[in-house]
């Protein structure tokens, strides 16, 4: 779902474009594989801190141990989190010199303007972006599998018209 809104006054514009989506649930793949307690590889501190034992019992971390019989490797819903975001995905300013000033450079129409696309992402998701784009098809669509995010790009132009 989207919004798109317009706005000027005296010379200056502004336009905003944003989206969001709600409900959309992300198999964080890249936080799954970095805490995964299996053979105590790639454990961050807090794992060891947080993980499961007797006298916390409310960890959200599985209880560490280090042989294959536990199946620490295997996928655990304990990864899948809200994917729900709000992106805005153009915003832009600009400021269109008055006609009697432009034309006294020799211009008809003379206008500065800067925008950002992508720059914006509010979001409770972990990972580094919840607006996915999987290139291993539609059986992982719903999967981070840490691959490249939506770039962000700011740019700075001038509008003339002679």
């Amino acid at each position: 779902m989207g919004f798109t809104g317009d706005l000027s006054y005296k010379g200056f514009d502004f336009n905003l474009f944003l989206y969001w989506n709600h409900g959309n649930e992300i198999f964080n793949t890249v936080k799954a594989f970095t805490e995964t307690p299996y053979e105590q590889t790639n454990m961050v501190s807090y794992m060891i801190t947080d993980a499961w034992r007797p006298d916390n019992p409310d960890a959200t971390i599985a209880q560490l141990g280090g042989d294959r019989q536990n199946n620490y490797a295997r996928a655990s819903d304990a990864y899948i989190e809200d994917g729900s975001f709000l992106r805005f995905k153009n915003i832009s300013i600009g400021y269109t010199l008055p006609k009697t000033v432009s034309r006294k450079i020799g211009m008809e129409k003379l206008r500065f303007y800067a925008a950002l696309q992508n720059y914006f992402t509010i979001t409770k998701y972990s990972g580094r972006d919840p607006e996915l784009g999987s290139t291993w098809g539609v059986f992982v669509q719903k999967a981070d599998l840490g691959n490249y995010t939506i770039p962000k790009t700011m740019n700075f132009g001038i509008n003339a018209t002679f």
